[in-house]
């Protein structure tokens, strides 16, 4: 678990992200499906490193 907690702070830290093109961020809540568990919908997106 501390992996991965590690794994997306080194991200959020060292990328700026942003949709893909052709993406809005809808599908993840429009596509969802809710049994027990909540199943997300695909999202995608693309990650630039940081420059400076």
């Amino acid at each position: 678990m501390m992996l991965m907690r590690l794994m997306v702070a080194y991200t959020l830290f060292e990328y700026d992200f942003d949709f893909a093109p052709g993406e809005d961020g809808t599908a993840i809540v429009r596509d969802s499906v809710n049994n027990i568990v909540i199943k997300p919908g695909k999202l995608y997106l693309c990650f630039k490193r940081r420059s400076g």
